[in-house]
């Protein structure tokens, strides 16, 4: 359904790419989540919890990540902030250190594929992958405090986000002879795992990535109204690889959400939720908003 490259540049740009990715992975202090202490139930379930914020909260962040800098978004203020909020987890050392948040851009297909593939009348159009080139944060987690100050350096939210920013200009196409569509097959031949192999294994110690899908403004592509029927709430979720944590932030009828879903064989609800709301005080404290977690709904919800 994507049209096929006119030549063998695709598969050198392909080549090109995972190598400068390699460079990116290869830091010794990529950053995960910690898992939960006290999780050892050798077959757990996925749960999904999230935390929505209020309509007058989330119309300040609306506001102040637009003017953090030209094309600044709230996806690219809570890239930044899941990243911080990752650093801020990491064992703490005599000595400040380096560490690396790596991640990849989703990357929507659909409007670059044949027809009629590309259009709304095809239901099975929509195809999403994720960007060949990866993303790389570079924070600091601080030492401890020397005489009641810290050491001076300080990972900052604007800062972060701009580079996002940076990033997602990058690697967003334009047409369908930019790169990233151009070698997207490539990009899904490599991601498909070989038959008979799992997915879900994991490391030990197991490492736990978290990454972060927007969702958008889903109000501009749900009705939330077809008939007599009513809509109080829109989410999407995914199943978490490994020991990961699938995070979704949206915004359905002027309040953003933001959501997570993971395994309990790693992390435990409390937990997860704790982590949510630090990533939001990284919002809250980065922008000068009012406190996104104070007053919150809180939703649970439990799968097989």
């Amino acid at each position: 359904m994507v049209p096929e490259p006119s030549s063998e540049a695709p598969a050198k740009s392909f080549t090109d790419i995972q190598t400068r990715n390699g460079s990116i992975y290869t830091h010794p202090g990529l950053l995960s989540l910690p898992p939960s202490s006290g999780t050892s139930s050798s077959s757990g379930k996925r749960h999904r919890f999230s935390i929505i914020v209020p309509e007058s909260v989330t119309d300040q962040i609306i506001l102040k990540c637009k003017a953090i800098a030209s094309g600044t978004s709230v996806t690219h203020v809570f890239i930044a902030a899941l990243a911080m909020a990752l650093s801020e987890l990491q064992p703490p050392k005599e000595e400040s250190y380096a560490v690396r948040y790596v991640n990849h851009s989703m990357i929507n297909l659909r409007p670059y594929c044949r027809a009629p593939y590309n259009t709304r009348e095809h239901a099975a159009a929509p195809y999403h992958t994720v960007s060949a080139q990866a993303l790389g944060i570079d924070l600091v987690v601080p030492g401890p405090p020397i005489d009641g100050k810290d050491d001076g350096q300080i990972n900052e939210l604007s800062q972060v986000a701009t580079q996002v920013r940076d990033y997602f200009r990058t690697v967003r196409p334009t047409s369908s002879q930019d790169e990233q569509i151009a070698v997207s097959p490539l990009m899904f031949k490599s991601l498909t795992t070989p038959p008979g192999s799992d997915p879900h294994i994991v490391s030990d110690p197991p490492f736990c990535p978290a990454v972060i899908s927007s969702l958008g403004n889903i109000g501009s592509i749900v009705s939330a109204s077809h008939g007599p029927f009513e809509l109080t709430n829109v989410w999407a979720a995914s199943e978490p690889i490994g020991a990961g944590v699938a995070i979704f932030l949206g915004t359905w009828n002027g309040r953003i959400e933001l959501s997570g879903v993971f395994d309990t064989r790693y992390h435990d609800s409390g937990y997860i939720r704790k982590f949510l709301e630090r990533m939001l005080d990284s919002v809250s404290g980065g922008l000068d908003v009012d406190n996104c977690t104070a007053p919150i709904r809180v939703t649970p919800n439990e799968e097989k």
